[in-house]
């Protein structure tokens, strides 16, 4: 347990990430799966924000996009 090991030639260490389905399994060190969850969080963010940029584009106002509206109207 929390010591490598070798799994068909590849190293696998605690915290790896190993994704597995029926024609392939992938290996991923840890330090790589968190630099792809980042990299993953940040597409997701930039995504929001151009559709928020989009919703303001057409006239939408950002207390009402995010919520705030009805948080302070007692909606929420």
């Amino acid at each position: 347990m929390n010591h490598p090991v070798s799994v068909g030639g590849v190293v696998v260490n605690a915290g790896d990430a190993v994704l597995a389905d029926e024609n392939a399994i992938l290996i991923m060190p840890a330090s790589e799966a968190e630099a792809e969850a980042a990299a993953i969080h940040a597409a997701e963010v930039e995504a929001e924000e151009r559709r928020i940029l989009a919703r303001l584009a057409n006239g939408e106002v950002l207390p009402d996009i995010s919520g705030a509206t009805r948080l302070i109207a007692g909606e929420a």
